[in-house]
This record gives C-alpha cells, sequence and structure tokens, in this order.
C-alpha cells in the first residue's frame, strides 16, 4: 500500500447540521503577488493588537498575529534565556556516572531519559511525563525523578523572559549538562553536537541567548510526546538528511514515522513557523527548498503530508497563500502552538481550503485508535543470536 493513500482519511470534521469551517479573524487578507515574480507582502498591522498593554520594540509590527491576539507560547521573538539552577555540582555527576558504569545500574527510566535528550535537545515537564511516565503517574513521582537529576547534576533548567506584555506563566524546560550529554554519548555511542549541552550560568540582562531555535525544538516534541503517549510513534529524526535524486541533501526540521495499522506506516515532514526578524523572507526561502526537495525525491520516498506549526489560527491563510505559489504539490496540514497543548483530537490538524480553515480528522493519530500501535509493533521484534558455544571448545582446545 502506498504511503500516500489514506483509505479516505483525513476526512473534514462535520457536526450534524454544522459547517467544518473555522472561523478566519475579520482583517485577514489575501497577500498580493507581483506579476514578474513572487512577492510575500508584509502582513497587515492589526489595531488594537495585544501588545498595546505594554512596551512594544519597534519591529514587533512586521511579526504580529493578523488578528492581533497573543503569540503562541513557544513563539515570543523576544524570549531571552535565563537559567533556574546555576549551581550545578559537575563533580557530583561525575562520580554519580563513573558509579553507574562500573556496577552497570542505569534504571530503565534513567535510559529513557538520555535516550529521549540525545534525540530532541530540550522538554519541559508536562513533555516529560508524556514520554518517560503513563498518565496515571503521581505528579510527586515525576517532580522527584527530575529534581533528583538535577542535584547529580545531569539535567540543567531554564525558562524565558520578554519585554512583551503577557500574562501568561512560562514553564521550566529542561536538557542535558556536560555529564548528561557524556552519559548518553556513552550509552548510545553518540556525539552530540555542542548546541545540545546546557552549561548553567547567570547571563547579564540583555545578553542571554535567544529561545529561537529552542522554541523549534519545544513544538516539535510537543507533536512528538502527545503521539508517544497515545503510541504511535516508530520513529522520528531531528534535523535528518534526507539524500535526493541528483545528490543533494534536504533536512526537514523533522521527518517521523507513525504506524496505522499492521503493516501499514505513514511518514511526514514536520516544519516550524516563528515570527521573528526577517522571517517573511526566510518562510519563502524555506518554501523553496522544501519544493525542490520533494520533486528530487521518488513517489515513495516522499512524506505523506507536511506538518507545518504556525504561531496562531489567523496566521495560516497568509502561508497557506505563499505555499499554493512556492511548493504547489506538496500537501500539507497546519497546526497552532495552542492546539499541540491540548490532547490530539478533531480539532488538532487543519487545511485552508476555498479560502477557508477547515478541520481534519486523522483517525489513527487520535487515542483509542484500533489498530496496532508502536508497542505492539517493537513487541514482534526478535533476537536471533548465533551459538558461539562450539567455537568455545575449539579455542580451548576440546575439540
Amino acid at each position: 500500500m502506498s504511503i500516500l493513500q489514506f483509505n479516505n482519511e483525513p476526512k473534514e470534521s462535520k457536526a450534524p447540521g454544522q459547517s467544518v469551517t473555522v472561523a478566519v479573524p475579520q482583517g485577514v487578507q489575501t497577500p498580493v503577488y507581483a506579476q514578474d515574480a513572487i512577492k510575500l507582502i508584509d502582513i497587515p498591522v492589526p489595531s488594537p493588537h495585544f501588545y498595546d498593554k505594554g512596551y512594544c520594540p519597534p519591529e514587533l509590527e512586521n511579526m504580529l498575529l493578523p488578528d492581533g491576539s497573543e503569540f503562541g507560547l513557544f513563539s515570543d521573538p523576544y524570549g531571552e534565556m535565563v537559567y533556574l539552577n546555576t549551581n550545578v555540582n559537575t563533580s557530583k555527576g561525575y562520580f554519580w556516572l563513573e558509579n553507574r558504569i562500573e556496577d552497570n545500574t542505569f534504571t530503565e527510566r534513567e535510559i529513557q531519559m538520555f535516550h529521549f535528550f540525545a534525540q530532541h535537545r530540550c522538554a519541559t515537564r508536562e513533555q516529560i511525563k508524556k514520554i518517560l511516565f503513563n498518565d496515571e503517574a503521581n505528579p510527586s513521582t515525576i517532580s522527584k525523578f527530575i529534581n533528583k537529576n538535577i542535584q547529580r547534576g545531569i539535567l540543567a533548567t531554564f525558562t524565558w523572559k520578554t519585554p512583551l506584555y503577557t500574562e501568561r506563566h512560562k514553564p521550566r524546560v529542561y536538557g542535558l549538562t556536560k555529564v548528561g550529554v557524556k552519559a548518553a554519548n556513552l550509552l548510545f555511542h553518540y556525539d552530540l553536537p555542542l548546541s545540545f549541552q546546557f552549561q548553567p550560568v547567570n547571563f547579564k540582562s540583555g545578553t542571554g541567548p535567544n529561545m529561537s531555535t529552542f522554541f523549534l525544538d519545544l513544538v516539535a516534541n510537543q507533536l512528538f510526546s502527545e503521539l508517544s503517549r497515545i503510541d504511535r510513534v516508530l520513529s522520528w529524526q531531528r534535523r535528518p538528511a534526507i539524500r535526493l535524486v541528483d545528490g543533494n541533501i534536504h533536512y526537514p526540521m523533522s521527518q517521523f514515522q507513525v504506524i496505522r495499522d499492521e503493516n501499514e506506516f505513514r511518514t511526514f515532514w514536520l516544519e516550524v513557523i516563528r515570527p521573528g526578524f526577517g522571517w517573511m523572507e526566510k518562510t519563502k526561502a524555506r518554501m523553496q527548498k522544501t519544493a525542490e526537495a520533494y520533486e528530487k525525491l521518488p513517489v515513495n520516498q516522499r512524506p505523506a503530508r507536511l506538518i507545518v506549526v504556525v504561531d496562531g489560527d489567523s496566521r495560516i491563510p497568509y502561508i497557506a497563500q505563499w505555499a499554493s505559489q512556492l511548493m504547489p504539490d506538496v500537501k500539507l496540514w497546519f497546526t497552532t502552538d495552542e492546539r499541540l497543548l491540548a490532547p490530539i483530537g478533531h480539532d488538532t490538524f487543519l487545511i485552508y481550503d476555498e479560502e477557508r480553515l477547515k478541520r481534519v480528522e486523522v483517525g489513527f493519530l487520535q487515542e483509542g485508535w484500533p489498530g496496532m500501535t508502536a508497542s505492539e509493533y517493537r513487541s514482534r521484534q526478535e533476537l536471533l543470536v548465533e551459538d558461539d558455544e562450539e567455537y568455545d571448545y575449539i579455542e580451548e582446545g576440546l575439540l
């Protein structure tokens, strides 16, 4: 079966007697393109908008959502990293690691933790809960596990601050320290880049790293953690190298494979669009590269869908219009930060069709789907090991 065949899925989600249309905020205008070349126009500046209540940097108007609402949770272009535990005991961490290696006493959950962070870089507490614990896990058990690894010097924790007005509490974010990276490298034979290593320090105000690259990972991990919770993910690759037929390589932000049922798999690409300096031109360039990669892949290696995550519903009509011009052959689903923060369901994914936003029903990406799960699929893997007993006898001169 082709990975592009969905057996009539996705379907438009429709309640009896109701339209499937998702309301597009007033003031959203269709982007205009020049006759001789594709040109992305600036999105109109909404007035009033959410940030009128506080300090507004002059560049903000080029990043605002068209309906004037607040940026998504992981979308603030001015977010600046702030470490929350700067007294990491590195010596204690190395001592703990040496004992674990010498006694081979890593717990199953510790191994899962290192594997996750080595693949996904950073995560919120809620994401850690979905990946390492079950839904019934006691909150105190989760907190105890995280805090213990912070005290060991394995995990660093940070959040961000912003000059923009907000009433929303920011989550704590966790990543591996230098000791944690060493443990992951030893366990899984990795060679993790420095960007995966978090060194807690007190940054002088205005000098901390911008959160933009971390936001990309947190958004992707929000989807990964939810798909893991419902047990559908077979594989997930961050920045995979996709080799094209002409020898060039394309790097989607993420590529993942899920299971629909026995011997039925779906492969997706994920891209995250964040507002920031020059973000419209960067988006245009990214779309062009994606279109070129799609055309240079054999049909059976193309993703079933490209999922695009934006910072709010009112951004989707613009992105969809740009995509129709720059990568018309690529099939898209849209979603947002806030939709991913809710349990995955009927309202998670959207399409833009006939100048309307519409929900799409993706049954096998929802809880309770009857098809084979990822755990069931993995349980069928077999380990066949050659019996070396005869060779041992030969070496000892017994045969």
